[in-house]
């Protein structure tokens, strides 16, 4: 596998682990507005492409449509008065943290592949 596909493979695998992480914090947090969860998925998602551009990696464009999306619907969201999240969501919440912080630690602990 190339650098460029290796470094491709852990910056994708640290957005789902941020991304998990955040949807499992937002499903716990009573205290944050509706959208705020859809903005931080947007701005995961954003991030992600502006991380690979800087890395000279090819941005993928259906991930930053995503991202667009979603911010755009967490601030329609967060312009209407509503409350927050249910805490029937309290138990998936828990796996959703659990498996974004197993994946970050794994994309942290992975060394980048080299090819020469």
């Amino acid at each position: 596998m190339s650098v460029e596909k290796s470094c491709n493979k852990r910056l994708e695998t640290l957005a789902w682990g941020l991304l998990l992480v955040w949807w499992g914090f937002v499903a716990l947090a009573d205290f944050l507005p509706r959208g705020a969860g859809w903005i931080g998925s947007g701005l995961i998602l954003i991030g992600l492409n502006v991380v690979r551009s800087w890395a000279g990696i090819r941005i993928n464009g259906f991930s930053v449509s995503l991202g667009l999306i979603a911010f755009a619907i967490g601030g329609s969201a967060l312009a209407r008065a509503g409350t927050g999240p249910s805490p029937l969501l309290t138990g998936l919440a828990v796996v959703l943290i659990g498996l974004g912080a197993f994946m970050l630690a794994s994309a942290v602990r992975r060394s980048p592949e080299r090819t020469e």
